[in-house]
């Protein structure tokens, strides 16, 4: 099938006069993104090769790098906008928080998901102060599932 005759959430969201935008911190060539996101619907896309420069963690930006860029440019746009954000800070291997580096990949993949979770709390702090949270969607999408078995322990965690 033709990609661009897929009927997306960012066309619908474009047709009533929303700003749609994807943002990641790798490159946007990679899956060919760039091309794959804009037949989507995406009016704008912003990736590792046109944000100035920031934290690199692993494969791209941080993700706390990449949260403050699209507040900052999110900060910029007028009227209701759709941003979709892909993370890469919860890509396997989950050591690229260098001072939590641990023997374990199950405790790497924890403390990744906690930078995760206050990136992600810090972001919508910010949003929420400068006034964004309205007439807004945001969509958050986290680079690759753990690939960890699920391994039960006393406590009950898995």
């Amino acid at each position: 099938h033709d990609v661009n005759q897929i009927y997306s959430l960012p066309k619908f969201l474009s047709a009533l006069g929303y700003t749609t935008i994807y943002f990641i911190g790798d490159t946007s060539h990679t899956y060919r993104r760039n091309i794959f996101m804009k037949s989507l619907g995406f009016r704008h896309l912003f990736a590792k090769e046109n944000l100035s420069s920031g934290e690199i963690l692993g494969k791209g930006l941080s993700d706390r790098a990449l949260f403050d860029k699209a507040a900052e440019i999110l900060h910029k746009e007028r009227g209701p906008f759709f941003a979709y954000i892909t993370t890469l800070t919860s890509h396997y291997p989950f050591n690229y928080l260098k001072k939590s580096w641990a023997w374990s990949i199950q405790e790497n993949y924890k403390r990744s998901m906690r930078y995760v979770d206050g990136s992600v709390e810090k972001f919508f702090l910010k949003l929420e102060r400068i006034g964004l949270l309205k007439n807004t969607l945001i969509v958050l999408f986290g680079d690759h599932e753990s690939g960890l078995e699920v391994v039960s322990n006393k406590k009950g965690l898995s």
